[in-house]
């Protein structure tokens, strides 16, 4: 290596050091998977993928094992994995919260709730069985097929409602993007009836009187500035709105079924997971997917659908089959997951957007350009890593910018310590906004750390392999 890349090197080195060291202190005995946040004490299978390749990047295989293990025993009984596994150690949850979640035990005598996970068990499974010892994978891959065949049957039995190979979302926790701009409008959409007791509510006099002490409240819980209390950057605007939070819980409590969203991340996921169980059954040396074969061919037709001629760009369709392009933001870049199912020249638009995205080599914004809040403008660390991740180091319109997203992350982190002076730097935060790496929402969260050991491990391999 020569002198500049030896400074890259221990700056990556550093990078992966810290954020292993943290990932480590997040983790509790009694659980495989480390808590997202000390206010986020249950499991979430949307960050699985994040968690699992951190493990297997820092050579803990067993570790990343369990935690698909966990997962793949708490899915219903009719195959559903669940998008939360409600913390059973939490007097709060277990005896007040899950009434909100609507959380019902499963066969394993664990509460979860009853919204949908996105499609990534065959893929955190195919990582796993990858770096198995041949004579310990093959029965552990005969253990979880039956599962993971189960958990496919269950995706398209149940929510391909249109037979053209697409899911469709529920909810907006179904989505990765929960507070986004897509989720805001398909909510805004619905009409109000006598059941959405909650959005009437918030939208009269009344709602508007509570608004404020609503956000003072969420401000103090955050350990925000309020009145001058607190020293944090925290804002209670950075998340949904009042009224958008009433919407998001009459859709779940009074009229399940109202939001129907054709998300692209969830269906460009659909795309990968389906062929990482195909990888699956062939490294068992098994068959039995030739029933899901004519769904697979239909999911990968069917993804066609979201791309939006006009716009040049994949996004996510409502009920109807209308495009939602002009609330997208980062899902159209998470369309790459999906990339067997686009031709070359979609891949190259997808692209192109992004390296317009990092000209001023700062990270993809998770929303719509221009706004400031976690799920819309900011820039999540778990989200940048999956782009990252959908990128290929072996082709070379995308190498450059898989170098340049990569480097952005850690030159994230390590802005970001110049807004919080007297508590020192802020480590591995929620999100940060784009552009000038200011930390937003809580620190010390679990998927950003686990994303920052997962990209700085993969460009240390990158580098000493250029230096070979």
């Amino acid at each position: 290596m020569n002198r500049g890349e030896v400074s890259i090197a221990t700056e990556l080195l550093e990078f992966q050091m810290v954020a292993s060291r943290e990932l480590d202190k997040s983790r509790v005995e009694g659980r495989p998977d480390p808590i997202t946040a000390k206010s986020h004490t249950d499991t979430w299978p949307h960050e699985l993928l994040a968690f699992e390749r951190a493990d297997l990047a820092l050579g803990k295989t067993e570790n990343a094992k369990a935690m698909v293990d966990f997962v793949l025993d708490n899915i219903a009984a009719d195959g559903r994995v669940p998008h939360m596994v409600v913390d059973g150690t939490s007097f709060r949850r277990i005896h007040a919260d899950r009434r909100v979640l609507k959380a019902e035990k499963n066969e394993q005598d664990e509460w979860i709730s009853p919204l949908s996970a996105m499609p990534v068990m065959n893929l955190a499974a195919l990582d796993v069985a990858r770096k198995l010892p041949d004579a310990e994978r093959q029965g552990w891959l005969d253990e979880i097929l039956p599962k993971l065949l189960k958990i496919k049957e269950w995706q398209y039995r149940e929510r391909d409602f249109d037979k053209d190979g697409l899911l469709t979302q529920l909810h907006p926790d179904e989505t990765i993007f929960r507070h986004g701009e897509v989720n805001k409008h398909i909510l805004d959409s619905l009409e109000i009836d006598k059941r959405f007791k909650f959005t009437r509510i918030a939208e009269s006099a009344v709602g508007r009187l509570v608004r404020h002490p609503v956000r003072t409240f969420r401000q103090l819980k955050g350990g925000g500035k309020v009145a001058g209390i607190g020293g944090s950057t925290y804002d209670a605007n950075q998340y949904m709105s009042t009224d958008t939070a009433a919407r998001t819980w009459d859709v779940l409590h009074n009229a399940f079924g109202d939001f129907r969203l054709k998300d692209l991340t969830a269906n460009a996921f659909l795309v990968a997971d389906n062929e990482a169980l195909e990888n699956l059954c062939e490294m068992a040396g098994r068959g039995g997917i030739g029933h899901l074969q004519v769904h697979f061919a239909r999911t990968k037709q069917g993804f066609q659908k979201f791309w939006n001629t006009d716009e040049q760009k994949f996004a996510s369709l409502t009920d109807s089959g209308e495009s939602l392009a002009e609330y997208s933001g980062a899902e159209s870049a998470l369309s790459l997951l999906g990339r067997s199912a686009m031709s070359d020249i979609q891949v190259k638009r997808v692209v192109g957007s992004l390296k317009k995205s990092t000209r001023v080599n700062f990270p993809i914004a998770t929303g719509a350009e221009g706004g400031d809040k976690i799920h819309r403008g900011a820039m999540h660390p778990m989200i940048n890593m999956l782009i990252y991740s959908a990128l290929e180091s072996s082709n070379p319109r995308e190498k450059d910018l898989k170098h340049r997203l990569g480097t952005a992350i850690v030159k994230a982190y390590n802005h970001s310590g110049m807004y919080d002076k007297k508590r020192g730097r802020r480590k591995f935060s929620e999100a940060y906004e784009p552009g000038n790496a200011k930390p937003v929402g809580v620190d010390l969260w679990a998927p950003t750390m686990a994303s920052a050991v997962v990209v700085s491990r993969d460009m240390l391999t990158e580098l000493n392999r250029r230096s070979v």
